[in-house]
């Protein structure tokens, strides 16, 4: 009994830390000027769920990965699937992290993030840019334009 309860008690602890960490909405320009800024760009490519669109998730996180804006940055790239996160930093050797690792870090401030999901539209909110994904997306459509 004293086990469960120190779990559910963890639990509850890390559910707190998530919502709280979640990021505040914000607008294209104020995401755009921070992962300008930002040093650390981590792209997230959520293959989960809709095995039909998965392809073109992954798509849209390499499209997103061919923009200039990442010279000089330390480009940290994470694919998941239903089974496992393959995270490759820099360009190195691909290396096999726990999924709910990969999803945690996507709401840190160490990092500006752009998460590729399976979905409809995008979101922008305080150093995270969420981008959903459907069957019908077109090679080069996820791209990001600063003015100069």
């Amino acid at each position: 009994m004293k086990t469960a309860v120190t779990l559910v008690l963890a639990l509850l602890s890390l559910i707190c830390m998530v919502v709280e960490a979640f990021p505040s909405p914000t607008s294209y320009e104020t995401f755009a000027h921070q992962l300008q800024q930002s040093h650390y760009v981590y792209v997230l490519m959520d293959g989960r769920g809709d095995q039909r669109v998965r392809n073109n998730v992954y798509q849209c996180g390499v499209d997103f990965v061919r923009s200039p804006l990442f010279v000089n940055k330390v480009l940290i790239i994470a694919a998941v699937d239903n089974n496992e996160c393959v995270v490759s930093i820099n360009g190195s050797q691909p290396f096999s992290v726990p999924v709910w690792s990969c999803l945690l870090k996507r709401f840190s401030p160490a990092y500006t993030t752009i998460h590729v999901f399976s979905g409809h539209g995008v979101k922008f909110f305080d150093h995270v840019m969420e981008v959903g994904v459907g069957e019908r997306y077109k090679e080069g459509e996820c791209a990001i334009k600063v003015k100069a």
